[in-house]
């Protein structure tokens, strides 16, 4: 350990804890503290409303041993400060893809000092951060290596954290280690009940991210050339593991899940392994976990997946085309599976070893499009792809730009639809301010608004027509004049209501326009009585002019209100949701 306090440590596990029972003799109880400073990786996620299953995996490792456990999330310390006891402290800290959040911050490499140097006790920072530093508001200058964590942190966990927190309160010696096949059972079953203390849970919004595999099949060729779960052979959890697990959640009162904890949902248990980039998906396998999944959570709100390589589907299109018809028979709409393109520049491709061509990803898109793009009852398609595309890697070039611009203009033509499209850098580590080349900055910023100024609103407005009604939007964040919410899902849309309401609730949100990757709408039914000027004007189609009249006028009834607005296109929008 380092520091010199270990005599303080020693003195502590002997007195601290609550006193129990155990064959007649009282003993002490000790205390893990966990704070969630939150996870956003490729293949994992643990934001808000999200739990992570890093963070349960922590707790279920000190709890198999009979400990206890305090967690809280960054945010909740933030609003109230207190001192933290225990015999350890664990940072869950994993924000190495850059994100913004409509609610939750990630914990800061201030923050995280803070909280080690006023603790007594052991004291562990697990995640991502702990090896490559922290970033500036998600994807900036990685801080770390300029302020070093050394003199306040006695374990650095840049592993898994869970195998770590089982050999402290086992006495071992703490090593950095990857926990065993057992130990991801048991500390995934035993770490369950650690959601009742996430403050979204009383909400009813905490959705658990879950795992079904480690590594990737790509993996076989070396990987992707920037990311670190393609360096490692698969490593499968059974069917029956994930659906206990899920059976566990339900019954503790979650109903949200995603099934995101993997390189590729298709490849879960996949047939060929190791001889191939793209192994056919088992499609027995794959309907064996949906199923139990969906029994385990007969009050399940929410079921979602996250990522998918587009090659793999292409390749095998019958079997992807079955397990996408799965994902609708017993999944929940608003899905999406994230494909990882990256880039369309074959030079791009070959320098990095990336997962799928160009035509690979288009033929993955139609496949999605045409087996599970219908409407669900929560307002949008089954399961549609997100497109990711990734810049500041080896082989780029101004070029790149300009056949990444066409890829997606020749997506646009086709009338295929995706959910979203993310643009992204390599994350800068190690000190670097930037991963784009100097001389193509430029070329970026403009490419990047061209590409949401004419590609994302035309996209978003095919997936979610004005006129759609998204049910199950919950309202959680107010500014002057604006209202924010999103539904509980995978890569939740953005949903903007153009005045202040009541927030901490679902409402169903009627579509009225599109912004480049968000949507504004009003809550519906509209009690138009009640409304107010300012809502009234927000109604599709009115205006000022019209809010005006209606305000005056004070109709009573559908009819008295078509007699005001006068116009039938306007009516056929507003009628089904009009009250009176």
């Amino acid at each position: 350990m380092r520091g010199s306090r270990p005599h303080e440590v020693a003195s502590r596990r002997e007195t601290t804890g609550n006193p129990i029972t155990r064959n007649g003799q009282a003993i002490f109880v000790s205390k893990l503290v966990l704070v969630d400073g939150y996870v956003d990786e490729p293949s994992a996620f643990g934001v808000p409303p999200y739990i992570s299953p890093h963070a349960r995996y922590a707790a279920g490792a000190a709890l198999s041993q009979g400990a206890e456990v305090e967690y809280h999330t960054i945010d909740s310390l933030r609003e109230n400060r207190r001192e933290l006891t225990g015999d350890a402290l664990l940072i869950l800290a994993s924000c190495v893809v850059p994100g913004k959040y409509l609610r939750g911050t990630p914990i800061t490499h201030d923050e995280t000092v803070s909280l080690f140097r006023d603790f007594k006790g052991d004291r562990i920072l697990t995640g991502a951060n702990a090896a490559f530093g922290f970033a500036d508001d998600g994807g900036g200058h990685a801080t770390t290596r300029a302020n070093p964590l050394k003199d306040h942190v006695d374990h650095f966990i840049t592993r898994d954290g869970d195998a770590a927190v089982a050999d402290l309160f086992a006495g071992k010696t703490v090593v950095n280690r990857f926990r065993t096949a057992q130990e991801w059972t048991r500390h995934a079953h035993a770490g369950a009940p650690i959601v009742a203390q996430h403050p979204d849970m009383k909400a009813g919004i905490l959705m658990a991210e879950l795992d079904t595999f480690l590594g990737c099949v790509h993996y076989v060729s070396g990987g992707c050339g920037f990311c670190k779960d393609a360096k490692t052979k698969p490593w499968y959890r059974d069917e029956e593991d994930i659906i206990e697990e899920v059976r566990l959640l339900h019954e503790l009162g979650v109903r949200h899940f995603r099934l995101g904890g993997q390189s590729c949902f298709w490849t879960y248990k996949a047939i060929g392994v190791g001889l191939t980039d793209e192994p056919k998906p088992n499609v027995a396998a794959t309907e064996k976990l949906l199923v139990g999944v969906a029994e385990a959570a007969p009050k399940r709100e929410v079921l979602h997946i996250d990522n998918a390589n587009p090659a793999v589907l292409a390749v095998h299109p019958d079997e992807s085309r079955a397990i996408a018809r799965l994902l609708v028979q017993h999944g929940t709409d608003g899905n999406i599976a994230a494909f990882g393109l990256e880039s369309v520049d074959p030079a791009v491709y070959k320098a990095n070893n990336l997962n799928a061509t160009p035509e690979q990803t288009m033929d993955a898109i139609r496949i999605l499009n045409e087996e599970s793009g219908m409407r669900g009852p929560r307002g949008l398609p089954y399961c549609l792809p997100g497109v990711n595309l990734l810049y500041g890697l080896p082989g780029e070039t101004a070029a790149t730009y300009e056949m990444n611009w066409k890829w997606l203009m020749d997506l646009k033509k086709s009338g295929l639809r995706i959910r979203r499209l993310n643009i992204r850098q390599l994350l800068p580590i190690r000190g670097q301010k930037e991963t784009v080349a100097p001389e193509l900055r430029k070329t970026f910023i403009v490419h990047k608004q061209n590409v949401r100024e004419h590609f994302d609103r035309a996209i978003l407005q095919q997936v979610v027509p004005v006129g759609t009604v998204m049910k199950s939007v919950y309202l959680e964040k107010v500014e002057p004049s604006l209202t924010y919410g999103r539904q509980i899902a995978t890569y939740a849309l953005l949903v903007g209501i153009p005045y202040e309401t009541e927030i901490n609730r679902f409402v169903d949100i009627l579509v009225t326009d599109h912004g480049y990757r968000s949507i504004t709408g009003i809550p519906v039914p509209f009690h138009v009585p009640t409304a107010s000027m300012k809502q009234l004007e927000c109604l599709p189609g009115i205006g000022k002019k019209r809010a005006v009249n209606l305000k005056v006028k004070r109709p009573k009834s559908l009819a008295e209100f078509s007699a005001i607005v006068q116009d039938d296109a306007i009516m056929a929008v507003l009628a089904p949701h009009l009250t009176f």
